[in-house]
């Protein structure tokens, strides 16, 4: 795991398990955290990544007197819809707005990002930095172990094979990939689900309902995902 690679090369790893249920209880649990070991370690940057943590390290950067950095990932999915469903309201956007001023820095994964960033939550241009998601080839080109994996899955060597690593939030859209499948009238087409989420058991439900259950493979959390 990630975690190990950084252990074996003495960084220091601290994992939490914040309070669960009330979001604002789980980002206080985050703060403090970070309060403390900013405090213990004084570390020269802070790094927050997604909306709690991000926020967390802004605010906590400000505290501290530390320069940090709040990194996105997505936005216009999160304004759309939220991960409970609902449509993230102009209040939201502005306290999010808020958040990335106390950064030091937004730095934003897409120009897609970036340009959300500007007109969703009003970031100013200048306080925002491309840093593009890197991917290596190497790690994607085909492997001998699609025969095994096909297998495992029992799946035919024949069949046409649709495959997608999300966890189960409705932000991520299984529902759609589910109802397309089951609209598609040939029998050769599988579907592969590699994740976890709040929505499994409702899109396993789904997948029974539709009558597609035998086309689909809910694989749940996975290491092997290049070779999927």
């Amino acid at each position: 795991s990630v975690s190990t690679r950084f252990r074996e090369q003495n960084v220091e790893i601290f994992i939490r398990s914040p309070s669960r249920g009330i979001a604002a209880l789980r980002g206080a649990d985050i703060l403090i955290d970070a309060l403390r070991l900013g405090r213990r370690l004084k570390p020269q940057l802070l790094v927050g990544q997604y909306s709690t943590c991000g926020n967390v390290v802004a605010l906590a950067g400000q505290i501290l007197g530390i320069p940090s950095i709040k990194v996105v990932r997505a936005t216009s999915s999160q304004v759309v819809v939220m991960n409970d469903g609902r449509q993230m309201s102009i209040a939201a956007r502005l306290r999010q707005f808020g958040f990335h001023m106390l950064a030091s820095r937004t730095v934003a994964v897409s120009d897609a990002v970036k340009r959300d960033l500007m007109e969703m939550f009003f970031v100013p241009a200048g306080r925002i930095t491309l840093l593009r998601n890197a991917v290596d080839p190497d790690d994607y080109k085909p492997t001998t172990n699609s025969r095994e994996i096909r297998r495992e899955l029992d799946i035919p060597a024949e069949g046409f094979l649709l495959f997608a690593a999300a966890v189960f939030l409705p932000v991520k859209g299984h529902e759609f990939l589910l109802r397309s499948l089951a609209a598609v009238q040939r029998r050769d087409v599988y579907l592969a689900l590699a994740g976890d989420g709040p929505l499994l058991q409702e899109c396993q439900q789904l997948s029974r309902m539709l009558g597609i259950s035998s086309r689909v493979r809910f694989l749940g959390r996975r290491c092997d995902v290049p070779d999927l």
